[in-house]
């Protein structure tokens, strides 16, 4: 019994033990537990901390959305009073028993105190997140200009437009030049945002400092979102994410000068209704900010217009302009004209004159006209108000490397609104050095561009296109006067009287000693007189002048430094005997020098980089040429050498560009050691041995030296390279000028047209056709223009469009005989066509032309222009189409309008009535066969060959055949010859014509036959 008893009670003091094991372990978790809870509270009660401070700054001035913040951050505070660390770190530690045993019941309320703070710091945290999302960051008015001129206007509607417009484009960039209102355009639209839309959480402008750098873009905009907070470090990262949790923003980066991308600033890309406007004097930031960013629009703002320009004037000058006559008005018209239409120069003029008062009495017009005189008579423009206006530009080239500045103070050298070629500018910063010591004309000439791309691009330069689409460049006035500015403050000295009509050149005194550069062009200066003491004049600019007289044998004797001498278009007959004494110079340039005949000799000159005396009557090669070792462009063309000594270009190892196209006559004519052993004068080979050349234009008389030349040029063995070329067989086309990459054919010829050949000139003048090898370059042709082919029925077979792909341009004229430009198919149900690339298509006096093509569909998916004249019977296409959701415009005689309309109208043709062609009236192709031969001779006893018959010197005016037909000799078939690869030539269709007979002459790989 007793046992029992032990056993029972042993039994409960066993379980009571075991319960308080299992108590005390559960405590021991719990605790565990409060600890790691009380850190993650403390963090927690940071970040609030740091939430609180974050809203309070945002409250700087700033609109609030739906809630006030206020409100959350007394919540917030009265939480964290109720939150005391450190006496939840001392309960949690409390002991009793004489500190032998833990406090549980004060433990067990401090976890149960950390619990209820935890949460309640969680709703906080996460309503305080909401409540500054729905902050806006709302940015104040910026000062606003009235924009003028039509077309500002409209680009203004267009850009707020776009963004108002959630679905449209996300980035919209503005440049232009210093001082044309790029600004006014974003604070317009950024100002019209804050007071219109509500759709933007964030408006934000941010204006970027000349020169700022990455960090300050950075902070800058960190300091708009209110996120640069003490201790942290702005980063992309951080000013990503605040954009992003802002909501829709408009973001204004002003006056970005360097190309950043946004992922570098840290700007995401803006969708779902965000727009971003940057603006920026330069094209190439535009660009560049945009790149691999599809959803974007870019705007050039150019200078008002001339009415625009004195609209504006007008608006800010003042009351006083109504007081002012007639003749007053016009001089100020004509000083607001100089300004280029640039608003902010036209602002500073207007406050120039607004401030001009009647001091003495005499009015207020004679006042106007006193200060627009003085104005007129100084080269500030803007008198007091001009440094402002240099200021502004000052950074747009301060930021330039040497190379690039340079080359901008180069371009005061010439008049105001003086028109020059890119190449042609290229080229003289290249003589000068400006660009480097020269490896190669190319790699001079590539980085020449990448500096004119970013003068263009910076607007400093401005491009001018031609009716034909041939750019020049000019520096307006205005940048010029900076240029002047930039050049008197950095050290250059210059010497520039261009453009003043002159009529006596200036004398020994007016010239400055360190003159390192000087510009006489455009004035009426007619004798080289009164030499100048310049040891370090590098340039010296005459072109343009009437000189015709040279009055000091010794002009040249006191700048014997000179590296660019430029007598261009003058009427200078001889030079002084000085000039031999040049030896540092670099470029000789004496084009279109009507009276020069003759020049001195070169000897002297080793380091002559390049002499161009283009279309002057120079009659014999300059003495002295053979020592030019240095020599790397010689331009002859257009001259009336007919000799070339034989061995002298063989010793221009450093030539890369020889132009000898000469006169009308026939100038030079090129033979071969292997063809005429004993030529007298200088040989193709001697150019394949020059292993630099890499641009050739030659006239060829003989075709069969031609063909050996152009086997030898596409030999693979061979070291030439040619990038361009033209070449002349045959004669001498006087028609304008070609293209790079073109072979015109003068005549009854057999020749091989050289690899890489875009354009192909056909003159025909006689009745028979001629005999073509194409080696791989019928897929570069581009243009195909025929003219006077009278036997020619059909012009393309449907084999040869297949072989053409960047065929652009058709032109068919006065072929009597001509019935369809592309041969009909011979099965019943012909094919549809399509000419992927072809824009221009003329038909011009086509008396018997019936038909384009007589298929379903001819497809030009290009085509823009249709011209059709004086071809009656002409009927077009059952279906023409262009491009997608395009009509083709068709441009001709009302008679034939109206004839080709009775058959009903088409959806994809819109017909235009116009005038005949004044070419087609008035015949302008005709053929003048010269009297004159010239006849060479081979006397080598052993070789019993001649040049053959007297090689005639043609004079033809002739419209060019540009394109890819092979023609036979036989005047009764034409052949159409394509590529299957570079080794094998197929002749895949013949093209019967009137009186068809049968093919007499034919190629093999190495040699064309020659006719009997």
């Amino acid at each position: 019994m007793l046992a029992n008893e032990v056993i029972t009670l042993g039994a409960a003091i066993f379980g009571l033990l075991t319960s308080i094991a299992g108590s005390t372990a559960c405590f021991y978790n719990s605790y565990k537990t409060s600890r790691i809870n009380l850190s993650i509270l403390k963090v927690k009660v940071q970040n609030l901390e740091i939430l609180i401070q974050e809203l309070q700054q945002k409250l700087n001035g700033i609109d609030v959305l739906k809630h006030d913040p206020r409100e959350w951050i007394s919540r917030a505070r009265e939480f964290l009073e109720t939150v005391n660390i450190s006496d939840l770190e001392s309960r949690l530690n409390e002991n009793c028993v004489g500190g032998q045993l833990p406090n549980f019941c004060s433990r067990f309320g401090a976890l149960k105190s950390i619990e209820e703070s935890n949460h309640g710091l969680d709703v906080l945290l996460d309503s305080g997140k909401n409540v500054s999302r729905e902050i806006k960051v709302k940015g104040s008015i910026q000062p606003e200009v009235n924009i003028v001129g039509n077309a500002r206007k409209e680009i203004k509607k267009r850009i707020w437009e776009q963004v108002s417009q959630a679905e449209t484009a996300g980035i919209v960039c503005i440049h232009g030049m210093t001082g044309v209102g790029k600004t006014a355009f974003a604070a317009a639209i950024h100002n019209k945002a804050l007071k219109e839309l509500t759709a933007f959480e964030n408006v934000i402008w941010v204006n970027v400092e000349n020169g700022s750098g990455l960090k300050h873009i950075q902070e800058e905009l960190a300091s708009k979102l209110q996120v640069h907070l003490p201790g942290t470090t702005v980063n992309k990262e951080t000013l990503r994410s605040a954009l992003m949790q802002r909501g829709r923003f408009l973001l204004v980066l002003d006056s970005m000068w360097q190309a950043f991308s946004l992922h570098d600033i840290g700007i995401p890309e803006p969708v779902a209704g965000s727009k971003l406007i940057v603006t920026s004097k330069t094209y190439s930031v535009c660009r560049k900010i945009t790149k691999n960013i599809k959803s974007r629009e870019i705007y050039e703002i150019k200078p008002l217009l001339e009415a625009e320009a004195w609209d504006l004037f007008q608006g800010e000058v003042g009351p006083n302009i109504v007081n002012l006559e007639s003749e007053t008005v016009s001089i100020a018209q004509r000083a607001v004209k100089n300004l280029d239409g640039l608003p902010l120069a036209i602002k500073l003029f207007a406050e120039t004159l607004s401030e001009v008062h009647d001091d003495y009495g005499s009015g207020i017009d004679a006042a106007w006209k006193d200060e627009l005189f003085s104005l007129s008579r100084s080269t500030s423009l803007l008198g007091n108000k001009s440094q402002e206006l240099f200021d502004c530009f000052k950074y747009s080239y301060e930021c330039f490397g040497k190379t690039s500045m340079s080359c901008f103070i180069y371009c005061t050298l010439f008049p105001e609104g003086y028109l020059i070629k890119p190449k042609e500018l290229i080229d003289y910063w290249m003589w000068e050095g400006l660009l480097g010591p020269i490896s190669s004309l190319g790699e001079s000439m590539r980085l020449g561009r990448q500096t004119l791309n970013e003068l263009k691009f910076a607007h400093l330069l401005e491009s001018v296109k031609s009716e034909s689409g041939e750019e020049s460049l000019k520096m307006i006035n205005l940048v010029r006067h900076v240029a002047m500015d930039a050049i008197s403050k950095s050290g250059n000295h210059f010497f520039i009287k261009c453009g003043q009509s002159l009529g006596e050149f200036p004398s020994a005194y007016d010239w400055p000693a360190n003159t390192e550069r000087a510009s006489l062009v455009q004035n009426q200066l007619r004798a080289l007189q009164n030499s100048p003491d310049c040891n370090k004049l590098s340039t010296l600019l005459l072109q343009d002048n009437p000189l015709n007289l040279v009055h000091h044998e010794n002009f040249f004797s006191k700048i014997r430094n000179l590296r660019v001498l430029d007598l261009s278009r003058t009427s200078i007959s001889s030079l002084p005997k000085s000039f031999s004494g040049l030896t540092n110079l670099h470029a000789l340039l004496l084009r279109s020098c009507r009276n020069l005949k003759l020049l001195p000799s070169l000897s002297n000159l080793h380091r002559l980089i390049v002499i161009d005396i283009s279309e002057t009557p120079l009659e014999q090669v300059p003495d002295g040429l053979h020592n030019l070792i240095n020599l790397r462009r010689l331009d002859l063309s257009k001259t009336k050498i007919e000799v070339f000594p034989a061995t002298v270009l063989g010793k221009l190892t450093e030539m890369e560009e020889l132009l000898l196209i000469t006169a009308e006559n026939g100038g030079y004519v090129w033979g071969s050691n292997l063809i005429f052993p004993q030529w007298p004068g200088a040989c193709i080979e001697e150019l394949l041995d020059l292993k630099k050349m890499v641009v050739l234009q030659l006239a060829f008389l003989n075709p069969e030296v031609f063909n050996r030349f152009v086997d030898q040029v596409d030999d693979q063995q061979r070291a030439i390279q040619l990038r361009s070329f033209k070449f002349y067989v045959g004669g001498i086309y006087s028609g304008g000028d070609i293209g790079d990459n073109s072979v015109v054919v003068m005549g009854d010829c057999s020749i091989r047209v050289p690899r890489g050949t875009s354009e192909l000139y056909l003159m025909k003048h006689s009745q028979e056709l001629l005999s073509l090898k194409f080696d791989g370059c019928m897929r570069d042709l581009t243009i195909v223009d025929v003219s006077r082919f009278d036997a020619l029925t059909y012009l393309f077979t449907l084999e040869m469009l297949g072989s053409l792909k960047s065929l652009k341009k058709i032109c068919v004229k006065h072929c009597k005989k001509m019935k369809s430009v592309i041969q009909p198919a011979a099965e019943a149900n012909p094919t549809s066509i399509t000419i992927p690339k072809l824009t221009n298509f003329k038909l011009y006096d086509l008396q018997n032309l019936e038909s384009i093509y007589d298929g379903k569909v001819l497809s030009c998916p290009s085509l823009h222009g249709f011209e059709v004249f004086n071809c009656k019977k002409l009927k077009l296409p059952k279906v023409l189409v262009g491009r997608q959701n395009c009509i083709i415009e068709i441009v001709g005689e009302k008679e034939w309008i109206d004839k080709v309309m009775e058959d009903g109208p088409s959806p994809h043709l819109k017909y235009t009535e116009a005038l005949v062609p004044a070419e087609l009236s008035t015949p302008s192709f005709r053929l003048r066969r010269s009297e004159s031969f010239v006849s060479f001779r081979d006397t080598h006893e052993d070789s019993g060959r001649s040049l053959g018959a007297t090689i005639p010197r043609w004079h033809r005016l002739f419209h060019p055949f540009r394109g890819s037909a092979v023609f036979s000799p036989a005047a009764d078939t034409l052949h159409i010859a394509s590529t299957t690869s570079n080794d094998a030539i197929s002749e895949v269709s013949v093209l019967p014509h009137a009186e068809a007979g049968t093919s007499q002459r034919g190629f093999n790989r190495t040699r064309s036959s020659r006719s009997d």
